[in-house]
């Protein structure tokens, strides 16, 4: 049963790409907001790991859709960087803005900087396997 539910999630979520992204996020998250304590700090950290791992493998596989979807390179790579990008952006402002993060924006700001080139890298890197070689 565990994995048939985890084959169901991998069609949605890259597995892989979310425990990095966690991992990041979530000590980036850390750091930012030490200065107001290690509870406040663990809290926002932990959202952010949380976040991270089921939304960003989530939108991360988005990314990938898009970027093969259409014929048109130039639309679909838009397409797949800048719709992931601000959802991203947006959903990680949300879960700072509710109570326990002390620094919502400086909590958004790491995403603000990493996810546009994170998703053009990973949009560029699906669509160019998806093209035939030659």
């Amino acid at each position: 049963m565990l994995k048939s539910v985890k084959e169901a999630g991998a069609r949605v979520i890259d597995y892989r790409m979310a425990w990095l992204g966690a991992a990041a996020m979530g000590s980036i998250v850390l750091l930012v907001n030490l200065p107001h304590g290690m509870a406040s700090a663990s809290v926002a950290a932990l959202k952010q790991a949380v976040y991270t791992f089921f939304f960003a493998g989530l939108i991360t596989r988005a990314c990938e859709r898009l970027a093969v979807m259409e014929k048109d390179r130039r639309v679909t790579l838009t397409l797949a960087i800048v719709i992931p990008s601000l959802m991203a952006i947006g959903f990680t402002y949300i879960v700072h803005s509710m109570r326990g993060t002390p620094e919502p924006f400086l909590s958004t700001l790491p995403t603000i900087l990493l996810a546009p080139p994170g998703f053009a890298w990973w949009a560029w890197k699906k669509r160019a396997a998806s093209e035939p070689s030659g």
